[in-house]
């Protein structure tokens, strides 16, 4: 049961999907644990990085770095913007 909902979260596309399986969830299992809340979030922000042409994105402890693809929809304008702005949030 816990592998097939792994595996429908790591293959929604749509924000719709993980709000259908959050709230089977819900359904089933009662209030859902932080671990699973993060797991959800995460997949969401991976759904919104694909839809922006972002292919990887990696942090740890000391930064991290996000990968564009050839074919993306970010503004490299607006990213120098927000970096000029808060330099010490992006290093």
């Amino acid at each position: 049961m816990r592998l097939s909902l792994y595996k429908r979260i790591a293959s929604s596309e749509e924000g719709d999907e993980l709000t259908e399986i959050k709230v089977e969830m819900r359904d089933r299992f009662g209030p859902l644990p932080d671990p699973v809340l993060f797991l959800l979030a995460t997949a969401e922000i991976r759904q919104q990085a694909a839809r922006l042409g972002i292919t990887k994105i990696e942090f740890g402890e000391k930064g991290g770095f996000i990968e564009f693809g050839a074919k993306n929809s970010v503004s490299i304008d607006y990213l120098i913007e927000i970096i000029q702005k808060e330099p010490k949030n992006i290093v």
